[in-house]
């Protein structure tokens, strides 16, 4: 019977020990859309740092790897918005939504001019490694105004459509 319980406790300790072990889930086509990325017309300047981070998912008991970035916005030359100077990320939980598309990056951002989150949804042009499509949208969903708030503001403090190129 000593054996039983002694062999029942080893079990279940293996069985605990392996349960907290956490597993990462990489995604390695992550990886071509980390860099700076810029945009530079009729006077816009925008250059995006995007780079690879790992995130906890405590829930599951694992990790997975996402992308987050800053920008810097000119026009004509004046600084318009710098994340950062900030230190603060303008995207988070960048990732790729489709599997069967993994040129195609959707990652949240924040406008902190216009006090909103929204979409940016990056894509490789077809035939180019240097160069991505990048589309801004709201989210979906019901917005509540509070009174003597501002409306919001459909329209974005970067261009709403770019195609940026990535720094050598």
């Amino acid at each position: 019977m000593k054996k039983l319980l002694l062999t029942f406790a080893f079990i279940c300790i293996i069985c605990k020990v392996s349960a907290q072990n956490i597993i990462n889930q990489a995604s390695p086509a992550l990886d071509k859309f980390v860099g700076t990325w810029i945009y530079n017309k009729n006077g816009k300047e925008v250059k995006i740092l995007l780079k690879k981070i790992q995130v906890n998912v405590p829930k599951y008991n694992t990790t997975t790897t996402m992308i987050e970035g800053y920008h810097i916005y000119k026009e004509n030359n004046k600084n318009i918005d710098n994340s950062v100077e900030r230190n603060k990320p303008s995207f988070s939980s960048g990732y790729i939504e489709e599997r069967d598309k993994p040129n195609k990056l959707k990652i949240r951002a924040f406008d902190i001019l216009k006090n909103k989150s929204f979409d940016a949804i990056m894509i490789y042009i077809p035939g180019d490694t240097d160069k991505i499509q990048c589309t801004l949208r709201n989210s979906e969903g019901v917005r509540l105004n509070t009174p003597g708030e501002p409306a919001f503001d459909k329209r974005f403090t970067l261009p709403e459509s770019m195609v940026l190129y990535k720094a050598k």
